[in-house]
């Protein structure tokens, strides 16, 4: 039998925009007080399943959400950062998606076989992971809100399936 590897894959709670939507401060923006009540509500989901690790983008909001979680959810492991999780900012960092993007997910997968695991990032990285690995347009259901997640099965190595969740 094989076993199973689920991936919560998490868009960062909610944040006040950028000080007159300067781009050199999109990594340095913090949650809002719904953005913290948002993460919460996710820690709080995620407490029944058990987390066994938790990956987060480098930027300060989804460090703020991945530690929500992890305080919340009785993860027994802190949060590590990932830059394969950060945002996109270009079109090359859209096409690096399908080469380092899968196989960091295959890689934590593998590392992390029949176990739980949360992935903290962005709106367009999520939409590209998924993408890559095959979710089809109904699984999807783009664009993935702030504090919204979607949870991916694996069968061994294998992407199976995917599930969008709205708390």
């Amino acid at each position: 039998m094989k076993s199973q590897t689920i991936v919560f894959l998490v868009r960062h709670a909610q944040t006040s925009p950028a000080p007159n939507n300067d781009p050199s401060l999109y990594d340095r923006r913090i949650l809002n007080e719904e953005g913290r009540a948002q993460a919460k509500k996710i820690g709080e989901y995620l407490a029944d399943f058990g987390i066994a690790k938790i990956y987060t983008s480098p930027t300060k909001r989804t460090q703020e959400t991945a530690d929500m979680i992890y305080h919340i959810s009785g993860c027994s492991s802190e949060p590590v950062v990932e830059k394969k999780l950060n945002e996109i900012y270009n079109n090359a960092e859209f096409e690096n998606i399908d080469k380092t993007g899968v196989s960091f997910i295959e890689n934590i997968v593998r590392h992390n076989n029949g176990k739980q695991i949360v992935l903290v990032s962005h709106m367009l990285v999520i939409a590209e992971l998924l993408k890559k690995l095959g979710a089809d347009e109904s699984e999807m259901q783009l664009p993935c809100q702030q504090g919204e997640m979607y949870r991916l099965v694996f069968a061994e190595d294998k992407f199976v399936e995917c599930q969008k969740i709205s708390l």
